[in-house]
């Protein structure tokens, strides 16, 4: 399966300035983390971390998959 090419709105990118990550790490969440609440377009996907959980709000288009926001619950910021 190819993988579609992953973008980030500002305030996806604000957020994980914020929270000291990496795009590498969001884009691994996306791809191999356990997906969560999935609609016709939007979507979250998850990973436990020693952080705490990290949760990616996202949309997946035909050609692209858009991050919306993410999220560390459970763990603190």
């Amino acid at each position: 399966m190819r993988v579609k090419p992953i973008v980030y709105t500002e305030h996806a990118v604000r957020i994980l300035t914020e929270l000291n990550l990496s795009r590498s790490v969001a884009d691994d969440i996306i791809v191999t983390g356990e997906r969560i609440g999935e609609g016709k377009v939007k979507f979250k996907a998850r990973r436990r971390t020693k952080r705490g959980i990290i949760v990616v709000t996202a949309a997946e288009y035909p050609d692209h998959i858009k991050v919306i926001t993410i999220d560390v619950v459970g763990g603190g910021r």
